[in-house]
């Protein structure tokens, strides 16, 4: 079975879209795969994080990690990229690369 590892990065103005496309992965994903889905949220509610929980499926692992934004005391004003977009940057330090084989 192939497994195939995704990261969402959100906060509680882009909750939906990360949702549906969660969603949309999940009941297109092919029946010999299986998923590993990571939520990287920052400032989001617990009924968020639950909400997030409920969308797990068959063969289908979903972590929600609702962590301190780092970039929040970043001065921007940028109509389009929110202070949660910038934790992409973070992503290596939470992550792990697997051990070589």
């Amino acid at each position: 079975m192939n497994c195939l590892s995704i990261c969402f990065i959100t906060d509680e103005g882009y909750v939906l879209p990360t949702m549906t496309a969660i969603k949309s992965v999940i009941m297109n994903k092919a029946d010999t795969s299986s998923l590993d889905i990571y939520v990287i949220g920052t400032g989001l509610k617990e009924q968020t994080v639950s909400d997030f929980q409920n969308l797990k499926g068959e063969n289908t692992n979903l972590t929600v990690l609702n962590i301190e934004n780092e970039y929040e005391k970043i001065d921007t004003t940028h109509p389009w990229v929110s202070k949660a977009a910038l934790l992409k940057f973070s992503l290596p330090n939470l992550f792990s690369p697997p051990p070589f084989e």
